[in-house]
Protein backbone atom coordinates (compact mmCIF):
# COMPACT_ATOMS: atom_id res chain seq x y z
CA UNK A 1 0.00 0.00 0.00
CA UNK A 2 1.32 3.47 -0.88
CA UNK A 3 2.55 5.36 2.19
CA UNK A 4 4.66 8.36 1.16
CA UNK A 5 2.73 11.61 0.60
CA UNK A 6 3.68 11.66 -3.09
CA UNK A 7 2.67 8.02 -3.63
CA UNK A 8 -0.65 8.46 -1.81
CA UNK A 9 -1.50 11.63 -3.75
CA UNK A 10 -0.61 9.94 -7.05
CA UNK A 11 -2.71 6.87 -6.15
CA UNK A 12 -5.68 9.06 -5.22
CA UNK A 13 -5.58 10.99 -8.50
CA UNK A 14 -5.21 7.75 -10.50
CA UNK A 15 -8.28 6.27 -8.80
CA UNK A 16 -10.17 9.54 -9.35
CA UNK A 17 -9.27 9.55 -13.06
CA UNK A 18 -10.53 6.01 -13.66
CA UNK A 19 -13.73 6.67 -11.63
CA UNK A 20 -12.70 4.18 -8.92
CA UNK A 21 -14.58 5.98 -6.16
CA UNK A 22 -14.07 3.23 -3.58
CA UNK A 23 -10.36 3.12 -4.32
CA UNK A 24 -10.04 6.89 -3.92
CA UNK A 25 -12.09 7.02 -0.70
CA UNK A 26 -10.02 4.16 0.76
CA UNK A 27 -7.09 6.60 0.85
CA UNK A 28 -9.05 9.19 2.89
CA UNK A 29 -8.79 9.45 6.70
CA UNK A 30 -11.94 9.46 8.85
CA UNK A 31 -11.32 13.08 9.88
CA UNK A 32 -10.14 14.27 6.47
CA UNK A 33 -10.99 17.84 5.47
CA UNK A 34 -11.34 19.00 1.86
CA UNK A 35 -10.98 22.75 1.22
CA UNK A 36 -11.91 24.02 -2.23
CA UNK A 37 -12.46 27.77 -2.30
CA UNK A 38 -14.84 29.30 -4.82
CA UNK A 39 -18.43 30.22 -5.60
CA UNK A 40 -21.06 27.92 -4.07
CA UNK A 41 -22.68 27.55 -7.50
CA UNK A 42 -19.69 25.39 -8.44
CA UNK A 43 -20.58 21.95 -7.00
CA UNK A 44 -16.94 20.98 -6.41
CA UNK A 45 -16.29 23.89 -4.02
CA UNK A 46 -16.64 24.23 -0.28
CA UNK A 47 -15.49 22.65 2.94
CA UNK A 48 -16.04 18.92 3.41
CA UNK A 49 -15.28 16.61 6.30
CA UNK A 50 -15.13 12.80 6.30
CA UNK A 51 -15.11 10.01 3.70
CA UNK A 52 -18.88 10.08 3.07
CA UNK A 53 -18.87 13.76 2.09
CA UNK A 54 -15.71 13.30 0.01
CA UNK A 55 -17.36 10.38 -1.80
CA UNK A 56 -20.24 12.74 -2.71
CA UNK A 57 -17.66 15.30 -3.88
CA UNK A 58 -16.01 12.79 -6.22
CA UNK A 59 -19.39 11.68 -7.56
CA UNK A 60 -20.43 15.23 -8.45
CA UNK A 61 -17.85 15.58 -11.22
CA UNK A 62 -19.43 13.43 -13.99
CA UNK A 63 -22.74 15.33 -13.79
CA UNK A 64 -21.12 18.78 -13.71
CA UNK A 65 -17.93 18.66 -15.79
CA UNK A 66 -16.66 17.10 -19.03
CA UNK A 67 -12.89 16.98 -19.14
CA UNK A 68 -11.24 18.54 -22.18
CA UNK A 69 -7.70 18.07 -20.97
CA UNK A 70 -5.59 17.47 -17.88
CA UNK A 71 -1.87 17.40 -17.22
CA UNK A 72 0.17 17.44 -14.06
CA UNK A 73 3.78 17.54 -13.00
CA UNK A 74 5.35 14.94 -10.68
CA UNK A 75 4.49 15.57 -7.02
CA UNK A 76 6.90 17.49 -4.81
CA UNK A 77 7.15 16.45 -1.17
CA UNK A 78 7.54 18.80 1.80
CA UNK A 79 7.40 16.73 4.99
CA UNK A 80 3.88 15.24 5.23
CA UNK A 81 2.70 17.28 2.24
CA UNK A 82 2.70 16.54 -1.46
CA UNK A 83 2.27 19.44 -3.93
CA UNK A 84 1.09 18.77 -7.47
CA UNK A 85 1.07 21.52 -10.10
CA UNK A 86 -0.85 21.21 -13.34
CA UNK A 87 -3.52 22.43 -15.75
CA UNK A 88 -7.10 21.40 -16.56
CA UNK A 89 -9.77 22.29 -19.11
CA UNK A 90 -13.49 21.54 -18.64
CA UNK A 91 -16.81 21.98 -20.36
CA UNK A 92 -19.49 22.95 -17.86
CA UNK A 93 -22.45 20.69 -18.59
CA UNK A 94 -25.15 23.03 -17.24
CA UNK A 95 -24.02 26.09 -19.21
CA UNK A 96 -21.93 24.66 -22.09
CA UNK A 97 -19.14 27.09 -21.27
CA UNK A 98 -15.44 26.23 -21.45
CA UNK A 99 -13.02 26.92 -18.62
CA UNK A 100 -9.36 26.22 -18.11
CA UNK A 101 -7.01 26.92 -15.23
CA UNK A 102 -3.61 26.19 -13.80
CA UNK A 103 -3.81 24.57 -10.37
CA UNK A 104 -1.82 23.52 -7.34
CA UNK A 105 -3.07 20.63 -5.23
CA UNK A 106 -1.85 20.17 -1.68
CA UNK A 107 -2.27 16.78 0.01
CA UNK A 108 -1.42 16.33 3.69
CA UNK A 109 -0.75 12.66 4.42
CA UNK A 110 -0.19 10.75 7.67
CA UNK A 111 0.23 6.99 7.94
CA UNK A 112 -0.70 6.44 4.33
CA UNK A 113 -4.02 8.35 4.49
CA UNK A 114 -5.01 11.80 3.24
CA UNK A 115 -5.99 14.09 6.14
CA UNK A 116 -6.29 17.33 4.18
CA UNK A 117 -6.74 18.34 0.57
CA UNK A 118 -6.61 21.87 -0.84
CA UNK A 119 -6.61 23.10 -4.41
CA UNK A 120 -5.65 26.54 -5.66
CA UNK A 121 -7.25 27.27 -9.05
CA UNK A 122 -8.87 30.11 -10.96
CA UNK A 123 -12.07 30.16 -8.86
CA UNK A 124 -13.37 33.31 -10.59
CA UNK A 125 -13.14 31.67 -14.02
CA UNK A 126 -15.02 28.64 -12.69
CA UNK A 127 -17.71 30.86 -11.13
CA UNK A 128 -18.22 32.72 -14.41
CA UNK A 129 -18.38 29.45 -16.34
CA UNK A 130 -21.16 28.30 -14.01
CA UNK A 131 -22.84 31.73 -14.41
CA UNK A 132 -22.81 32.10 -10.64
CA UNK A 133 -24.60 35.04 -9.01
CA UNK A 134 -21.70 36.68 -7.20
CA UNK A 135 -23.89 39.40 -5.69
CA UNK A 136 -24.99 37.01 -2.91
CA UNK A 137 -22.52 35.53 -0.44
CA UNK A 138 -22.78 31.74 -0.33
CA UNK A 139 -20.59 28.87 0.79
CA UNK A 140 -20.85 25.08 0.49
CA UNK A 141 -20.38 23.20 3.75
CA UNK A 142 -20.49 19.41 3.48
CA UNK A 143 -22.44 19.78 0.26
CA UNK A 144 -25.10 22.19 1.58
CA UNK A 145 -25.20 25.78 0.30
CA UNK A 146 -25.39 28.38 3.08
CA UNK A 147 -26.29 32.01 2.42
CA UNK A 148 -24.79 34.71 4.61
CA UNK A 149 -24.12 38.42 4.76
CA UNK A 150 -22.26 40.82 7.04
CA UNK A 151 -25.33 42.15 8.87
CA UNK A 152 -26.77 41.28 12.27
CA UNK A 153 -30.28 40.49 11.06
CA UNK A 154 -30.31 36.76 10.34
CA UNK A 155 -31.50 33.91 12.55
CA UNK A 156 -27.91 33.00 13.42
CA UNK A 157 -25.15 35.58 13.82
CA UNK A 158 -21.47 34.79 14.34
CA UNK A 159 -19.47 37.58 15.94
CA UNK A 160 -15.84 36.87 15.08
CA UNK A 161 -12.86 37.85 17.24
CA UNK A 162 -11.60 40.11 14.42
CA UNK A 163 -14.70 42.30 14.80
CA UNK A 164 -16.41 40.90 11.71
CA UNK A 165 -20.07 39.82 11.89
CA UNK A 166 -21.60 37.11 9.70
CA UNK A 167 -25.35 36.47 9.59
CA UNK A 168 -26.44 33.04 8.29
CA UNK A 169 -29.77 31.87 6.92
CA UNK A 170 -30.71 28.43 8.27
CA UNK A 171 -31.38 25.70 5.67
CA UNK A 172 -34.16 23.13 6.29
CA UNK A 173 -31.86 20.59 7.98
CA UNK A 174 -31.65 19.20 11.52
CA UNK A 175 -30.07 21.65 13.95
CA UNK A 176 -27.24 19.20 14.73
CA UNK A 177 -26.36 18.93 11.02
CA UNK A 178 -26.23 22.71 10.58
CA UNK A 179 -24.18 23.02 13.78
CA UNK A 180 -21.61 20.48 12.55
CA UNK A 181 -21.37 22.25 9.18
CA UNK A 182 -20.81 25.65 10.79
CA UNK A 183 -18.34 24.15 13.28
CA UNK A 184 -16.28 22.93 10.31
CA UNK A 185 -16.28 26.47 8.90
CA UNK A 186 -15.35 28.09 12.22
CA UNK A 187 -12.56 25.60 12.86
CA UNK A 188 -11.06 25.72 9.37
CA UNK A 189 -11.18 29.50 9.15
CA UNK A 190 -9.54 29.89 12.56
CA UNK A 191 -12.40 32.00 13.92
CA UNK A 192 -12.80 30.34 17.31
CA UNK A 193 -14.06 31.32 19.74
CA UNK A 194 -17.09 32.98 18.13
CA UNK A 195 -19.86 34.78 19.96
CA UNK A 196 -23.30 33.49 18.96
CA UNK A 197 -26.57 35.40 18.68
CA UNK A 198 -29.73 33.79 17.39
CA UNK A 199 -33.49 33.81 17.15
CA UNK A 200 -36.09 31.60 15.53
CA UNK A 201 -34.60 28.65 13.66
CA UNK A 202 -31.12 29.76 14.70
CA UNK A 203 -31.82 29.14 18.40
CA UNK A 204 -31.69 25.34 18.08
CA UNK A 205 -28.50 25.59 16.01
CA UNK A 206 -26.88 27.78 18.67
CA UNK A 207 -27.80 25.24 21.32
CA UNK A 208 -26.35 22.40 19.21
CA UNK A 209 -23.12 24.34 18.60
CA UNK A 210 -22.68 24.97 22.32
CA UNK A 211 -23.48 21.35 23.15
CA UNK A 212 -21.33 19.58 20.55
CA UNK A 213 -18.58 22.17 19.91
CA UNK A 214 -18.15 24.20 23.13
CA UNK A 215 -14.49 25.02 22.43
CA UNK A 216 -15.54 26.95 19.30
CA UNK A 217 -18.00 29.21 21.14
CA UNK A 218 -17.52 32.11 23.53
CA UNK A 219 -19.38 31.76 26.83
CA UNK A 220 -22.92 33.09 26.40
CA UNK A 221 -23.96 36.40 27.91
CA UNK A 222 -26.32 35.36 30.67
CA UNK A 223 -28.68 38.25 30.07
CA UNK A 224 -29.01 37.28 26.39
CA UNK A 225 -29.77 33.69 27.37
CA UNK A 226 -32.44 34.45 29.97
CA UNK A 227 -34.18 37.45 28.40
CA UNK A 228 -35.83 35.51 25.51
CA UNK A 229 -37.08 32.90 27.96
CA UNK A 230 -38.72 35.57 30.14
CA UNK A 231 -40.33 37.19 27.11
CA UNK A 232 -41.19 33.95 25.32
CA UNK A 233 -44.90 34.41 25.99
CA UNK A 234 -44.91 37.28 23.48
CA UNK A 235 -43.82 34.95 20.69
CA UNK A 236 -46.27 32.20 21.66
CA UNK A 237 -49.20 34.61 21.83
CA UNK A 238 -48.24 36.15 18.48
CA UNK A 239 -48.27 32.64 16.99
CA UNK A 240 -51.65 31.91 18.54
CA UNK A 241 -53.14 35.19 17.32
CA UNK A 242 -52.15 34.89 13.65
CA UNK A 243 -53.21 31.24 13.60
CA UNK A 244 -56.56 31.82 15.28
CA UNK A 245 -57.49 34.81 13.10
CA UNK A 246 -56.77 33.01 9.82
CA UNK A 247 -53.61 34.87 8.84
CA UNK A 248 -51.60 31.66 8.52
CA UNK A 249 -54.29 30.11 6.34
CA UNK A 250 -54.38 33.19 4.11
CA UNK A 251 -50.60 33.03 3.68
CA UNK A 252 -50.86 29.33 2.93
CA UNK A 253 -53.03 30.25 -0.04
CA UNK A 254 -50.54 32.81 -1.36
CA UNK A 255 -47.82 35.23 -0.16
CA UNK A 256 -49.19 38.71 0.46
CA UNK A 257 -48.49 42.12 1.96
CA UNK A 258 -49.70 42.99 5.43
CA UNK A 259 -52.23 45.42 3.95
CA UNK A 260 -53.71 42.76 1.69
CA UNK A 261 -53.77 40.20 4.50
CA UNK A 262 -55.46 42.64 6.86
CA UNK A 263 -58.30 43.21 4.39
CA UNK A 264 -58.82 39.46 4.01
CA UNK A 265 -58.61 38.58 7.73
CA UNK A 266 -60.33 41.53 9.39
CA UNK A 267 -57.18 42.66 11.20
CA UNK A 268 -55.45 46.03 11.58
CA UNK A 269 -52.83 46.44 8.84
CA UNK A 270 -50.22 48.20 10.99
CA UNK A 271 -50.61 45.81 13.91
CA UNK A 272 -50.51 42.82 11.56
CA UNK A 273 -47.27 43.99 9.94
CA UNK A 274 -45.66 44.22 13.37
CA UNK A 275 -46.88 40.74 14.35
CA UNK A 276 -45.60 39.30 11.07
CA UNK A 277 -42.18 40.91 11.37
CA UNK A 278 -41.72 39.43 14.83
CA UNK A 279 -42.64 35.99 13.50
CA UNK A 280 -40.30 36.48 10.55
CA UNK A 281 -37.43 36.94 12.99
CA UNK A 282 -38.51 33.65 14.58
CA UNK A 283 -38.16 31.82 11.28
CA UNK A 284 -41.90 31.27 10.63
CA UNK A 285 -42.18 33.77 7.77
CA UNK A 286 -40.09 35.61 5.24
CA UNK A 287 -40.52 39.20 4.05
CA UNK A 288 -39.12 40.39 0.73
CA UNK A 289 -38.08 43.89 -0.26
CA UNK A 290 -41.61 44.67 -1.44
CA UNK A 291 -43.11 43.82 1.96
CA UNK A 292 -44.59 40.53 0.76
CA UNK A 293 -44.77 37.89 3.49
CA UNK A 294 -44.63 34.14 2.90
CA UNK A 295 -44.71 31.09 5.13
CA UNK A 296 -41.52 29.11 5.68
CA UNK A 297 -41.60 25.33 6.07
CA UNK A 298 -41.68 25.95 9.82
CA UNK A 299 -44.64 28.32 9.58
CA UNK A 300 -46.55 25.87 7.38
CA UNK A 301 -46.90 23.58 10.42
CA UNK A 302 -49.46 26.09 11.74
CA UNK A 303 -51.77 25.81 8.70
CA UNK A 304 -55.08 24.00 9.09
CA UNK A 305 -53.55 20.75 7.81
CA UNK A 306 -50.27 21.29 9.64
CA UNK A 307 -49.18 19.09 12.52
CA UNK A 308 -49.18 21.93 15.08
CA UNK A 309 -52.31 23.89 14.08
CA UNK A 310 -54.59 22.48 16.77
CA UNK A 311 -51.92 22.74 19.45
CA UNK A 312 -51.40 26.42 18.65
CA UNK A 313 -55.08 27.31 18.74
CA UNK A 314 -55.97 25.25 21.81
CA UNK A 315 -53.20 26.70 23.93
CA UNK A 316 -54.16 30.28 23.18
CA UNK A 317 -57.11 31.00 25.47
CA UNK A 318 -58.13 29.02 28.54
CA UNK A 319 -54.84 27.17 28.92
CA UNK A 320 -52.91 30.42 28.69
CA UNK A 321 -55.19 32.08 31.25
CA UNK A 322 -54.75 29.14 33.60
CA UNK A 323 -50.98 29.65 33.48
CA UNK A 324 -51.47 33.18 34.85
CA UNK A 325 -52.11 31.44 38.20
CA UNK A 326 -49.05 29.18 38.02
CA UNK A 327 -47.98 30.41 41.47
CA UNK A 328 -51.14 28.77 42.88
CA UNK A 329 -49.98 25.39 41.61
CA UNK A 330 -46.48 26.05 42.90
CA UNK A 331 -47.78 26.86 46.39
CA UNK A 332 -50.41 24.13 46.67
CA UNK A 333 -49.60 21.40 44.13
CA UNK A 334 -53.19 21.80 42.86
CA UNK A 335 -54.32 22.71 39.32
CA UNK A 336 -54.31 26.43 38.57
CA UNK A 337 -57.15 25.94 36.06
CA UNK A 338 -59.62 25.20 38.86
CA UNK A 339 -58.51 28.36 40.68
CA UNK A 340 -59.01 30.57 37.60
CA UNK A 341 -62.23 29.07 36.19
CA UNK A 342 -63.91 27.68 39.30
CA UNK A 343 -64.23 24.23 37.71
CA UNK A 344 -61.98 21.36 36.70
CA UNK A 345 -60.66 21.13 33.14
CA UNK A 346 -62.89 18.20 32.23
CA UNK A 347 -65.86 19.71 34.07
CA UNK A 348 -65.38 22.94 32.15
CA UNK A 349 -65.20 21.05 28.82
CA UNK A 350 -68.32 19.02 29.63
CA UNK A 351 -70.36 22.23 29.73
CA UNK A 352 -68.92 23.64 26.49
CA UNK A 353 -69.55 21.37 23.49
CA UNK A 354 -67.60 23.52 21.00
CA UNK A 355 -64.47 23.64 23.15
CA UNK A 356 -64.83 19.94 23.93
CA UNK A 357 -65.01 19.10 20.24
CA UNK A 358 -61.91 21.23 19.54
CA UNK A 359 -60.05 19.43 22.33
CA UNK A 360 -61.03 16.01 20.98
CA UNK A 361 -60.00 17.06 17.47
CA UNK A 362 -56.59 18.08 18.77
CA UNK A 363 -56.13 14.76 20.56
CA UNK A 364 -57.18 12.83 17.46
CA UNK A 365 -54.75 14.81 15.28
CA UNK A 366 -51.87 13.80 17.53
CA UNK A 367 -52.69 10.07 17.53
CA UNK A 368 -50.46 9.11 14.60
CA UNK A 369 -47.49 11.05 15.99
CA UNK A 370 -47.90 9.68 19.49
CA UNK A 371 -48.73 6.09 18.55
CA UNK A 372 -45.66 5.19 16.50
CA UNK A 373 -44.26 2.80 19.11
CA UNK A 374 -47.68 1.17 19.52
CA UNK A 375 -48.50 0.78 15.83
CA UNK A 376 -45.06 -0.58 14.95
CA UNK A 377 -45.31 -3.28 17.62
CA UNK A 378 -45.79 -6.95 16.63
CA UNK A 379 -49.45 -7.83 17.20
CA UNK A 380 -49.44 -11.30 15.63
CA UNK A 381 -49.90 -13.09 18.98
CA UNK A 382 -52.79 -10.83 20.09
CA UNK A 383 -56.48 -11.36 19.29
CA UNK A 384 -58.34 -8.83 21.45
CA UNK A 385 -57.54 -5.35 22.73
CA UNK A 386 -59.50 -2.75 24.68
CA UNK A 387 -58.66 0.96 24.46
CA UNK A 388 -59.47 2.50 27.84
CA UNK A 389 -60.39 6.18 27.67
CA UNK A 390 -60.06 5.95 23.89
CA UNK A 391 -62.14 9.04 23.11
CA UNK A 392 -63.67 9.08 19.63
CA UNK A 393 -61.93 5.84 18.60
CA UNK A 394 -59.18 7.29 16.44
CA UNK A 395 -56.44 5.18 18.05
CA UNK A 396 -58.32 1.86 18.18
CA UNK A 397 -59.35 2.40 14.54
CA UNK A 398 -55.72 2.94 13.49
CA UNK A 399 -54.70 -0.17 15.42
CA UNK A 400 -57.41 -2.37 13.90
CA UNK A 401 -56.73 -1.03 10.42
CA UNK A 402 -53.06 -1.94 10.74
CA UNK A 403 -53.88 -5.42 12.12
CA UNK A 404 -56.91 -6.93 10.33
CA UNK A 405 -57.04 -9.95 12.64
CA UNK A 406 -57.63 -7.89 15.81
CA UNK A 407 -60.95 -7.47 17.62
CA UNK A 408 -61.22 -4.19 19.51
CA UNK A 409 -63.24 -2.56 22.27
CA UNK A 410 -63.53 1.18 22.88
CA UNK A 411 -64.18 2.04 26.54
CA UNK A 412 -64.99 5.60 27.61
CA UNK A 413 -67.70 7.71 29.22
CA UNK A 414 -71.21 7.32 27.77
CA UNK A 415 -71.32 10.79 26.19
CA UNK A 416 -67.93 10.16 24.57
CA UNK A 417 -68.51 6.72 23.05
CA UNK A 418 -71.88 7.97 21.81
CA UNK A 419 -69.93 10.25 19.46
CA UNK A 420 -67.61 7.51 18.19
CA UNK A 421 -68.08 6.55 14.54
CA UNK A 422 -66.05 3.61 13.29
CA UNK A 423 -65.26 3.50 9.56
CA UNK A 424 -66.71 0.62 7.53
CA UNK A 425 -63.45 -1.33 7.33
CA UNK A 426 -63.11 -1.60 11.13
CA UNK A 427 -66.68 -1.23 12.44
CA UNK A 428 -67.44 -5.00 12.34
CA UNK A 429 -64.43 -5.63 14.57
CA UNK A 430 -64.94 -2.92 17.19
CA UNK A 431 -67.42 -2.56 20.03
CA UNK A 432 -68.07 0.59 22.07
CA UNK A 433 -68.62 0.06 25.81
CA UNK A 434 -69.64 3.01 28.03
CA UNK A 435 -68.27 3.33 31.53
CA UNK A 436 -66.07 5.10 34.07
CA UNK A 437 -62.51 3.81 34.30
CA UNK A 438 -62.43 4.63 38.02
CA UNK A 439 -65.53 2.74 39.09
CA UNK A 440 -67.04 0.66 36.28
CA UNK A 441 -66.00 -2.94 35.65
CA UNK A 442 -63.78 -3.04 32.58
CA UNK A 443 -64.28 -5.55 29.75
CA UNK A 444 -62.84 -8.82 31.08
CA UNK A 445 -60.64 -11.47 29.47
CA UNK A 446 -58.94 -9.23 26.90
CA UNK A 447 -55.44 -10.03 25.63
CA UNK A 448 -54.23 -6.45 25.84
CA UNK A 449 -55.45 -3.46 27.86
CA UNK A 450 -54.37 -0.19 26.26
CA UNK A 451 -54.47 3.18 27.97
CA UNK A 452 -53.12 6.12 25.99
CA UNK A 453 -52.42 9.64 27.25
CA UNK A 454 -54.75 9.16 30.22
CA UNK A 455 -52.63 8.44 33.27
CA UNK A 456 -50.66 11.67 32.88
CA UNK A 457 -53.93 13.54 33.52
CA UNK A 458 -53.97 12.30 37.11
CA UNK A 459 -51.81 12.45 40.24
CA UNK A 460 -50.39 9.15 41.48
CA UNK A 461 -53.26 8.29 43.83
CA UNK A 462 -55.93 8.63 41.12
CA UNK A 463 -53.73 7.00 38.45
CA UNK A 464 -53.19 4.09 40.85
CA UNK A 465 -56.98 3.61 41.20
CA UNK A 466 -57.35 3.44 37.41
CA UNK A 467 -54.56 0.87 37.17
CA UNK A 468 -55.98 -1.21 40.02
CA UNK A 469 -59.35 -1.28 38.25
CA UNK A 470 -57.65 -2.49 35.07
CA UNK A 471 -55.72 -5.12 37.04
CA UNK A 472 -58.96 -6.61 38.36
CA UNK A 473 -60.25 -7.26 34.83
CA UNK A 474 -57.07 -8.92 33.57
CA UNK A 475 -56.22 -12.57 33.22
CA UNK A 476 -52.71 -13.62 34.38
CA UNK A 477 -51.44 -13.83 30.80
CA UNK A 478 -52.93 -10.48 29.69
CA UNK A 479 -50.69 -7.45 29.30
CA UNK A 480 -51.07 -3.73 29.98
CA UNK A 481 -49.90 -1.24 27.34
CA UNK A 482 -49.46 2.39 28.38
CA UNK A 483 -48.80 5.01 25.71
CA UNK A 484 -47.39 8.02 27.51
CA UNK A 485 -44.32 10.17 28.08
CA UNK A 486 -41.31 8.70 29.84
CA UNK A 487 -39.10 11.44 31.27
CA UNK A 488 -35.39 10.87 31.84
CA UNK A 489 -34.54 10.25 35.48
CA UNK A 490 -31.96 13.06 35.35
CA UNK A 491 -32.04 16.68 34.15
CA UNK A 492 -28.71 16.58 32.30
CA UNK A 493 -30.44 17.10 28.96
CA UNK A 494 -33.57 18.98 27.81
CA UNK A 495 -36.72 16.94 27.25
CA UNK A 496 -40.01 18.22 25.79
CA UNK A 497 -41.90 16.15 28.36
CA UNK A 498 -40.82 18.57 31.08
CA UNK A 499 -43.01 21.26 29.50
CA UNK A 500 -45.93 18.82 29.34
CA UNK A 501 -45.31 17.81 32.94
CA UNK A 502 -45.92 21.34 34.21
CA UNK A 503 -48.86 21.81 31.83
CA UNK A 504 -50.48 18.71 33.32
CA UNK A 505 -49.99 20.17 36.79
CA UNK A 506 -51.48 23.55 35.81
CA UNK A 507 -54.51 22.09 34.00
CA UNK A 508 -55.30 18.90 35.87
CA UNK A 509 -52.97 18.36 38.78
CA UNK A 510 -51.50 15.49 36.74
CA UNK A 511 -47.91 14.72 35.84
CA UNK A 512 -45.52 13.14 33.34
CA UNK A 513 -43.39 10.35 34.82
CA UNK A 514 -39.87 9.01 34.58
CA UNK A 515 -38.92 5.33 34.35
CA UNK A 516 -38.54 5.13 38.12
CA UNK A 517 -41.91 6.90 38.60
CA UNK A 518 -43.64 4.40 36.29
CA UNK A 519 -41.96 1.47 38.02
CA UNK A 520 -43.16 2.66 41.43
CA UNK A 521 -46.72 3.45 40.26
CA UNK A 522 -47.13 0.11 38.48
CA UNK A 523 -45.68 -1.88 41.38
CA UNK A 524 -48.08 -0.38 43.93
CA UNK A 525 -51.00 -1.07 41.53
CA UNK A 526 -50.28 -4.78 41.08
CA UNK A 527 -48.08 -4.74 37.96
CA UNK A 528 -44.49 -5.45 36.97
CA UNK A 529 -42.97 -3.17 34.36
CA UNK A 530 -41.47 -5.42 31.67
CA UNK A 531 -40.41 -3.20 28.79
CA UNK A 532 -40.33 0.39 27.51
CA UNK A 533 -40.19 1.14 23.77
CA UNK A 534 -39.20 4.78 23.13
CA UNK A 535 -41.14 6.69 20.48
CA UNK A 536 -40.75 10.11 18.83
CA UNK A 537 -43.64 11.64 20.86
CA UNK A 538 -44.71 8.98 23.37
CA UNK A 539 -43.19 5.77 24.63
CA UNK A 540 -44.88 2.39 24.93
CA UNK A 541 -44.73 1.02 28.47
CA UNK A 542 -45.54 -2.69 28.82
CA UNK A 543 -46.47 -4.31 32.13
CA UNK A 544 -47.65 -7.72 33.34
CA UNK A 545 -49.94 -8.48 36.28
CA UNK A 546 -47.90 -9.33 39.35
CA UNK A 547 -48.81 -12.89 40.33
Amino acid sequence: MASSPAAVATAFLAAFARRDVDGAVALVAEDAVWQVDGAAAVPSTGLLCGPDRIREWINCFPSAFRSQGFRSEPPVEHGPEALIHGWFAYTILTTGRQVESDFTMRFTVHNGLIHRYQIYEDSLALALAFEADLSVSRIRLNGTVYTYDETSDGPLVLELPQGRTLSFAIPPLPADTVAHDLALLIRERGWAPVRLRSHGAGTAVTSALRTHHPALCSPPELDAVLRPKIMGFIVSQAIFAVTKLGVVEALRAAPATAHSLAARTGTDADALARFLRLLATEGLLTEDRDGVFALTDLGTLLASDGSLHHLATNLSDEVYRAWSAASHSLRTGKPAFDEVFGDSWFGWLANRPAESEAFNTTQAALVTQRAHALLSRDWSDVNTVVDIGGGNGTLITALLRANPHLQGTLFDQPQVVAQAAFPPDTAPRCTAVPGDFFTSPLPPAQDRYLISQILHDWPDEAAGRILSNIREAMRPNARLLILDQVLPDTTTQPHPGRLLDLNMLILLGGRERSTSDWTSLLTTSGFTLTHITPGPRSSLIEAAPTL
